[in-house]
């Protein structure tokens, strides 16, 4: 009698602890879903179009967003590793398109000397808008 006692207790106690640890998981997994839903919907308020960043030889696709600002280009979800790349539009001293082999390419160089590089499906679109906004918010071109 009382070994039935212990295996009840046993099996009670054991069930509790896997309902404890579904309902931990099942929360946490409710807040990271809830996270990547309030970032996706982020992006969708501040539409982008289709772009590569030029990083080193590395080439990653993904959609250059205008918040109002600063740039964002945001890498497909596949390429979860990578961070997003921000610009302030304060930070931005020149936009031009590329020269030589960059051509095709909008070139985007911050006060801290970096250029970064940019395809998109219309270049010289987005660089009249960047440039608008420059001279809208900082009076820089």
């Amino acid at each position: 009698m009382i070994r039935i006692a212990v295996y009840a207790c046993l099996i009670s106690w054991i069930i509790a602890m896997i309902v404890t640890v579904l309902f931990s998981v099942s929360k946490s997994e409710i807040a990271r879903v809830q996270k990547e839903e309030e970032e996706r919907a982020k992006y969708r308020r501040f539409p982008g179009g289709a772009a590569n960043h030029y990083v080193g030889i590395e080439t990653i696709n993904g959609v250059l967003h205008f918040f109002p600002d600063r740039l964002v280009f945001h890498a497909h979800s596949f390429r979860e590793e990578i961070e997003d790349w921000e610009l302030a539009y304060a930070d931005i001293s020149a936009v031009r398109l590329g020269e030589d082999e960059d051509k095709h390419k909008l070139c985007i160089e911050g006060k801290n000397g970096t250029v970064n590089k940019f395809s998109t499906f219309d270049n010289e679109k987005l660089l009249a808008g960047i440039r608008e906004k420059l001279n809208k918010d900082t009076g820089a071109v």
